[in-house]
């Protein structure tokens, strides 16, 4: 499990969230709306260790999250083609973020969870579509066995078959008790694919919302 004790976040000197407390169990997929500009990516890097809260913790199974993860949290970000190198091949840029050497089965074990072709790693990003380099972004998150993975407007860029792709996968993400929260505006899709939806009003969490997959 993940939890945010008592965060308190500004942005530039201006407040951005206070006192926001937040859980998710292993396994758990928790969506989080609120308006542009709220806090929902930062609260997210804050989540994963890339931005330190002005206060407050976070904690991971109990312990402070470690100021260096190493792969046991991290984040999927919105738009995956400002993520990769233009001149590495996919297959290469998901092996910089493993912990060790790939086998074979392993490769065709996250391909197979996220729904993409292997020949596709063979690639560069830009012969593939923005659907498919959603999903190696998954991969490439996956390949450290994270224990909890934000996703920062995961289908923000995509049309509605790669959207539905991509929710698709990172159902199929928490079948290894990786707990997922997913940032996005689009209402409907989350309360159909999270087990709760949580709101940022006024620099808090002050609305919880049943899902009603």
């Amino acid at each position: 499990m993940i939890a945010a004790r008592d965060l308190s976040i500004s942005v530039a000197g201006r407040p951005l969230l206070s006192g926001v407390d937040l859980e998710v169990d292993a396994g758990e997929i928790v969506g989080l709306i609120g308006p542009s500009g709220s806090g929902k990516t930062t609260l997210g890097r804050v989540m994963v260790g890339l931005t330190p809260p002005d206060s407050g913790t976070v904690e991971l199974d109990g312990n402070p999250l470690p100021r260096r993860p190493n792969g046991s949290v991290t984040m999927l970000f919105q738009s995956p083609r400002r993520s990769f190198d233009p001149r590495l091949r996919l297959r290469d840029a998901v092996r910089v973020c493993a912990k060790g050497p790939l086998a074979e089965d392993e490769w065709r074990r996250l391909c197979d969870l996220v729904e993409l072709p292997g020949e596709l790693l063979d690639r560069l990003p830009r012969q593939v579509s923005q659907g498919q380099l959603q999903r190696v972004s998954l991969v490439r998150a996956l390949v450290s066995k994270p224990k909890f993975l934000v996703c920062d407007e995961p289908t923000s860029a995509l049309d509605p078959l790669a959207a539905a792709a991509v929710m698709t996968a990172l159902r199929r993400v928490t079948g290894d008790g990786t707990g997922l929260l997913i940032a996005s505006h689009d209402v409907p899709l989350l309360v159909a694919t999270c087990d709760r939806v949580l709101e940022i009003h006024d620099h808090s969490i002050v609305k919880k919302e049943a899902s009603t997959s």
